[in-house]
């Protein structure tokens, strides 16, 4: 593997530590959790294009005393009775960038790596969303007075959440955020009213701080 492109990988690995820092940073100075949490995506979300950014920046221009410097070096030989010759140096023989050694285009492959993993999170991530809107259409609505009582207590307007019962969940979540939506076990029917009450209070919670889910 060129040295250029570990020194790169070594860039982003450096680059990617700074962002996580400065987002741990600027989290502590927050209270919202909402807040935080969309800090912490943004931030995640920059590692992941920070290679698509560098693609996209103009790049600087050497100085042409430095590419000179850098250049590999060759070395001119000559033979009696022949014309010169241009022969590659032996540290480009020993590194395989012979005439006949075989080259492989590191960026080229970590490129498809990064890809394919890249690609395999975003479908993991697409797959989970779909799921979780299929199983907010699929369950059927109910109602109970508890949580009408805390709708008029807390007050929502434009994102009134809606109250479901699943059998594809065991434990109580909420999820959505421009509609969002409370799903409860289909065992809630044999709590006693304080613990339905205080499940629901802890999930309209999530709703009434925006909590990303």
């Amino acid at each position: 593997m060129p040295q250029v492109l570990v020194l790169y990988l070594g860039s982003m690995t450096l680059r990617s530590l700074c962002l996580m820092a400065f987002a741990g940073m600027v989290t502590l100075c927050l209270r919202r959790v909402a807040i935080r949490h969309a800090v912490w995506t943004v931030a995640l979300g920059s590692m992941m294009l920070l290679p698509i950014a560098d693609t996209l920046v103009p790049t600087t221009a050497v100085p042409r005393s430095i590419r000179q410097i850098a250049r590999q070096p060759s070395f001119l030989i000559l033979t009696e009775g022949a014309k010169p010759s241009v022969q590659a140096a032996p540290e480009m023989v020993a590194n395989g960038h012979s005439s006949g050694g075989t080259n492989y285009d590191w960026w080229q492959i970590t490129l498809m790596i990064y890809a394919s993993i890249t690609g395999l999170l975003l479908l993991r991530t697409g797959i989970a969303h779909w799921r979780v809107w299929r199983l907010k259409r699929t369950s059927p609505q109910v109602e109970t007075p508890a949580f009408n009582e805390m709708l008029e207590a807390l007050e929502f307007r434009r994102r009134s959440p809606k109250l479901v019962e699943s059998s594809l969940v065991r434990v109580p979540v909420t999820v959505g955020f421009f509609k969002p939506v409370v799903l409860l076990p289909q065992v809630w029917h044999s709590w006693s009213a304080w613990d339905l009450r205080a499940v629901l209070a802890h999930e309209l919670t999530h709703v009434h701080r925006a909590d990303w889910a």
